[in-house]
């Protein structure tokens, strides 16, 4: 089977001397009841960071450039019982301009901006906070999680910095 492609953007900003990155909690789907950056599939011969753009500014209203995008690798995700795979670029936006909002249709709650270094672990699928640590820092990754029936169902992991 072969991987579906999308992206995941972190959006961050520096606030009162702390570095905060935007979150929304997932409404529905696989991911329904935990927090994740804006993103989704590519389309077309889209480039990654092409998607990251568009899906960001879709979700989110934001703007900035391909040149904003900072790629830190990419994961597969395998959802078994689902016969579902995706293979997700992670990347991260430190410059952008707008204000955030939530596009009504999404499948996304309203965004909430959150310290780095006060992650609300509860609120993430198994497995993210493995990873999320190391592309909010702009590090490199690159890894595999294979999940049951869904996300919140991890099964293994392998994942290298």
């Amino acid at each position: 089977m072969r991987p579906k492609k999308a992206t995941v953007s972190y959006i961050l900003r520096e606030r009162d001397g702390l570095t905060e990155v935007l979150l929304y909690p997932r409404l529905n789907g696989s991911m329904a009841g935990f927090l994740i950056g804006p993103g989704g599939t590519r389309e077309g011969d889209e480039s990654s960071q092409e998607t990251a753009v568009r899906e960001t500014t879709e979700e989110t209203r934001l703007v900035f450039d391909l040149g904003d995008v900072e790629e830190c690798g990419a994961l597969l995700f395998d959802i078994t019982q689902k016969h579902e795979s995706w293979l997700v670029m992670m990347s991260r936006v430190r410059k952008w301009s707008g204000s955030p909002e939530p596009k009504l249709d999404s499948g996304l709650g309203n965004p909430e901006w959150h310290d780095i270094t006060r992650l609300p672990e509860e609120c993430f699928a198994p497995g993210d906070f493995l990873w999320i640590h190391q592309v909010l820092q702009g590090k490199p990754i690159a890894g595999s999680f294979q999940y049951g029936k869904n996300s919140g169902d991890l099964l293994s992991h392998n994942i290298s910095f």
